[in-house]
């Protein structure tokens, strides 16, 4: 079956079978990886019923605007990814723009009223990876970094990000090995200059290692 069953769009096995008949057949095609921002949020919200209606009704409403050349899929979960055959950077710019124009208005299932936004980081094949595992990879890291900085935005795949983020990723790593009680925190008074009144503070945690 090539259907996701919720949504009644292309699902991953057909996303992978796809691609690569893209890639043995070395036709050149863009690759978007997408999430609905705020899900979680919405679920807990309405509820698991409603939020599986508003997700269907988002994937209709993306996939009635595209065009015949544009091949869209659910990923799983809150993801989703298309396919961009014979189609220039600009047109998958104005179609990501025009997908993105879905979400000024709020999405209305029964009385529950959601605001949505999508997010979007987009490969290219070849020039980002000979493999579709590397281009939804890239595509990937591309993604973390739009929702890391914005919501409802894009962004091409870069070289420089890619290493920027593993970067972040290892610092995590690193960070994530100390246990809670090797930190210590201070709380620092932010103070308006003009009146002495503390009006806030900030806090600071620090850690060291072995090297000190």
């Amino acid at each position: 079956n090539d259907y996701d069953q919720q949504t009644g769009i292309l699902n991953t096995r057909r996303l992978y079978s796809d691609g690569e008949q893209l890639i043995e057949d070395n036709v050149e095609f863009y690759f978007a990886f997408g999430s609905i921002n705020n899900l979680k949020f919405i679920y807990d919200k309405f509820g698991h019923t409603i939020g599986e209606d508003i997700v269907k009704k988002v994937s209709d409403l993306i996939n009635r605007i595209l065009p015949s050349k544009v091949s869209f899929y659910r990923y799983g979960g809150d993801e989703y990814s298309l396919i961009f055959k014979d189609s220039k950077r600009g047109e998958v710019i104005n179609i990501i723009k025009k997908i993105m124009t879905i979400f000024d208005s709020e999405i209305i299932i029964d009385k529950a009223r959601a605001n949505i936004s999508v997010s979007f980081g987009i490969s290219h094949f070849p020039s980002d990876g000979n493999k579709l595992e590397l281009l939804i990879k890239n595509a990937h890291i591309t993604l973390s970094r739009v929702k890391a900085f914005s919501r409802n935005s894009f962004e091409f795949f870069k070289k420089s990000n890619d290493s920027r983020l593993m970067y972040d990723q290892d610092f995590d790593n690193y960070i994530s090995s100390f246990s809670i009680n090797q930190f210590e925190t201070y709380l620092m008074p932010v103070i308006e200059t003009k009146t002495n009144i503390i009006t806030g503070f900030e806090c600071l945690s620090r850690v060291k290692d072995k090297n000190g």
